[in-house]
């Protein structure tokens, strides 16, 4: 594959206005911002990885060997959970950057500097995944990263999601909390902790809806779902609620997500997934997800 550090952005910077509202509201949308030859390379990659995913799942299935050891014994591979309900269907895999450098050069060369303008300060991967959404499969409920992210040292986490397919309501698009602030205004008791000044909401802490958010406050948030298509750009922080709904198209609904975090609080990509190679079915890595925990 050519270069493709150098194609990225072209100098493209986030509009001012997108900036403010990322910061005030926790997330963005950015329209038909990607040019066509980063988009082509991003579903080149994701082909590759999707296929590779998959051979991952069918072939520790038929070698009787669990992904839990695979992934403790092979460090340099991608780390592949099934969906709960449909065991050998991928759900999602991760260690993209880690086991693809073309997909590391992507990351950095083109969206690394956008999200630190975002941020306001330099920021460094922290992890990455592609949710495959295959028909059937995929509801992530109700949810703020940050639930995931408490036991890991970074306050701020700031995530890029790169649609591969189109993404709509019928296939299981994310949907965004439009309201929160002025949730966390009116009833100041739905926050279980603030930090760095971001609202954690109460939360499920165990059990079959680990990491969601608490039904009776998730009911009072207004949810938009957000339709995109390749060559959008979405960055949503830890704190912004979110979640998506099953596909029920016959087809799948693939989306990257890249998270990275300040620059000052450490590099921490290849601890966080020795430490997710270790303890695979641990609930902190499966937080509001559509696959088996302990």
């Amino acid at each position: 594959m050519r270069n493709i550090a150098k194609i990225g952005w072209g100098g493209l910077r986030i509009p001012n206005e997108q900036i403010e509202c990322f910061r005030t509201r926790g997330y963005i949308c950015v329209r038909d911002c990607l040019p066509a030859s980063l988009v082509c390379d991003l579903r080149s990659i994701s082909d590759q990885l999707s296929s590779l995913a998959s051979s991952i799942l069918t072939s520790s299935q038929a070698a009787g060997m669990s992904l839990f050891e695979r992934a403790r014994t092979r460090p340099r591979e991608l780390i592949v959970v099934p969906e709960k309900t449909l065991p050998t269907q991928v759900c999602r895999y991760e260690f993209m950057m880690g086991s693809s450098s073309d997909f590391k050069e992507l990351v950095v060369g083109c969206f690394q500097d956008a999200v630190s303008e975002l941020v306001g300060e330099g920021v460094v991967p922290f992890k990455d995944k592609t949710n495959e959404k295959l028909p059937g499969g995929g509801a992530f409920t109700p949810h703020q990263d940050f639930a995931a992210y408490r036991a890991f040292k970074p306050r701020y986490h700031a995530t890029t999601l790169l649609t591969i397919d189109l993404a709509d309501a019928r296939n299981g698009c994310v949907q965004f909390a439009t309201n929160l602030n002025e949730l966390i205004t009116a009833k100041p008791a739905v926050v279980l902790d603030t930090v760095d000044g971001k609202a954690l909401l109460h939360y499920y802490d165990g059990g079959p809806h680990h990491g969601d958010i608490r039904t009776d406050i998730s009911r009072q948030l207004k949810w938009q779902p957000l339709e995109t298509r390749p060559g959008d750009l979405v960055v949503f922080d830890s704190f912004s609620p979110h979640y998506s709904a099953v596909n029920k198209s016959a087809n799948r609904r693939r989306a990257i997500f890249v998270t990275f975090t300040r620059a000052s609080e450490g590099r921490l990509y290849d601890e966080y997934y020795a430490d997710k190679r270790l303890n695979y079915d641990d609930p902190k890595f499966h937080v509001s997800t559509p696959t088996t925990h302990r």
